[in-house]
């Protein structure tokens, strides 16, 4: 069984970590007009050169990064 361990990620700490796998997960999430908080995993795509990114906000500013 693997031991998943998660870290935050500098300059997103408390909003987003990432695993020693790979995974990035959103601490803070607002689900539509529901105020409340989980734990959310972000989805990761493909770029066009062929890198694992994921896309970050933070102050409404967003931030793709890279695997």
């Amino acid at each position: 069984m693997l031991n998943i361990k998660w870290k935050q990620i500098k300059g997103y700490e408390g909003l987003y970590e990432v695993s020693n796998d790979g995974r990035v997960r959103r601490l803070r999430f607002i689900n539509g007009s529901h105020n409340f908080e989980k734990i959310k995993e972000c989805k990761q795509t493909l770029n066009t050169w062929g890198y694992m990114t994921v896309n970050l906000s933070k102050n409404g500013l967003k931030y793709v990064l890279l695997l």
